[in-house]
């Protein structure tokens, strides 16, 4: 089971995202913002960050960038949607992101990628938990 802070300004999105990474048996904290995101991050400790990049206000791209700042260790996927993901996804590993995913996203790489940042952290400093079973993939869902 790992932290998760998942910082999307869709609410069905967060919604969904939330109730998948909760049934693999993660607990997850949520927000629609990134000013928000930093304060959760300071008052509990997260294995993962799942952001946004496009979001209003404190964007994704900044949110990404102070908490990289903050928190080296921090594990951060970003999710672009936009027609030039490739871009952005180049843009996010710059600003520190550990992986980037294309929204929309098939649940089974999400659960995937998750699993992958949590053993490669584990491997890297032999802390923080992977989780063996992935959980219920909700059939035709995409996030």
């Amino acid at each position: 089971m790992a932290r998760i802070l998942i910082i999307e300004h869709d609410t069905t999105t967060r919604a969904m995202m939330t109730d998948l990474l909760q049934s693999a048996g993660h607990e997850i904290r949520s927000t629609d913002s990134g000013w928000n995101a930093f304060t959760l991050c300071h008052l509990m400790p997260m294995d993962v960050v799942i952001v946004c990049l496009f979001m209003p206000g404190h964007t994704g791209a900044e949110a990404l960038r102070d908490l990289r700042r903050e928190f080296p260790e921090l594990a951060i996927l970003a999710f672009a949607s936009r027609p030039s993901v490739e871009d952005m996804s180049e843009f996010a590993l710059w600003l520190g992101a550990t992986r980037t995913l294309k929204k929309p996203c098939e649940p089974d790489v999400l659960l995937a990628t998750i699993e992958d940042v949590l053993r490669s952290r584990l491997e890297r400093n032999g802390s923080g938990t992977v989780p063996l079973n992935a959980g219920p993939v909700l059939a035709g869902a995409r996030i």
